[in-house]
């Protein structure tokens, strides 16, 4: 078995070095065949895509610069990465099909928290903070002052060398993920794939 998936891959990355290096002497070639070359050399099985989902930095109490999730999809829609920050590869997560329902419920809880008047939040958001869901994921909730607005506080530490970066989220940007990601879950499902650098790489 592992000899024929061997195989197949040899015969993968043969076919796309073929392919790409033929391309280059047509006329109107315009895929990016560097990157379909990389993904089949590096046995590299996602997808990475830009969405419209928003987060903020946040500091001293408010939210600051905002930016858009960049996200791996996994080939098959077997799990979606959330990523903040590209250059320092500062996550928010991985949301993965076979632990959908626990990796989804920390962004359900907060959405149930949000709803609750202001006072009610002040009382009921340091218990949400300090359960093991919230805690392991650097997560924790703040109503933002000047806003009242509730936010999910997702706090980073990559590595020794790199700032810790904070930052928050909305409920309406946290619905929208949730909503992304039950779509790829969905996908997963019907078995779908999606089209990936290596399989649009040879329609000209």
């Amino acid at each position: 078995m592992f000899f024929m998936y061997l195989k197949s891959i040899t015969f993968k990355i043969t076919f796309t070095l073929l392919i790409a290096t033929a391309c280059v002497s047509l006329t109107g070639c315009t895929v990016n065949f560097a990157t379909a070359v990389n993904k089949a050399l590096t046995f590299r099985d996602f997808q990475t895509y830009r969405t419209d989902i928003k987060y903020w930095t946040f500091a001293d109490g408010k939210r600051g610069t905002q930016y858009t999730y960049t996200m791996q999809v996994q080939d098959k829609n077997e799990y979606v990465f959330y990523i903040m920050d590209y250059g320092s590869y500062k996550y928010l997560g991985r949301v993965s099909v076979k632990t959908f329902d626990e990796d989804i419920k920390p962004y359900r809880e907060f959405l149930k928290w949000a709803t609750q008047p202001a006072d009610e939040r002040e009382r009921t958001a340091k218990t949400l903070t300090g359960t093991e869901m919230f805690r392991k994921r650097g997560f924790s909730l703040y109503t933002e002052k000047h806003t009242e607005e509730p936010l999910l506080i997702i706090t980073r530490n990559p590595a020794f060398y790199i700032p810790t970066g904070v930052y928050a989220m909305t409920k309406q940007e946290v619905a929208r993920l949730i909503l992304q990601s039950y779509e790829i879950k969905s996908r997963n499902e019907k078995g779908i794939k999606n089209p990936t650098d290596y399989d649009t790489a040879f329609k000209l």
